[in-house]
């Protein structure tokens, strides 16, 4: 998922929100229950998996030092 798409994706249904307040005669061609699925099918499933797994990611490629030793200790960590 590009965190991109989901941000302007956040800020279209905000500002839409926005202009059914203050302008509600202004019909929208999009209904709401359609936005709030895209919103859902563009979101991680699993945001604290999804960082989870971009920290362990960037510690085991950040220090190539400790090698196989550090990549078996967070293996065995992990399962």
């Amino acid at each position: 998922v590009n965190p991109g798409i989901q941000n302007d994706f956040s800020f279209y249904r905000r500002s839409r929100n926005q202009r059914r307040i203050n302008k509600p005669d202004v019909v929208s061609n999009i209904q709401e229950e359609v936005t709030n699925r895209m919103s859902l099918f563009y979101a991680y499933p699993t945001p604290m998996m999804n960082s989870l797994r971009e920290t362990i990611v960037k510690f085991l490629t950040k220090d190539e030092m400790q090698g196989q030793s550090l990549r078996q200790n967070v293996t065995t960590t992990l399962a």
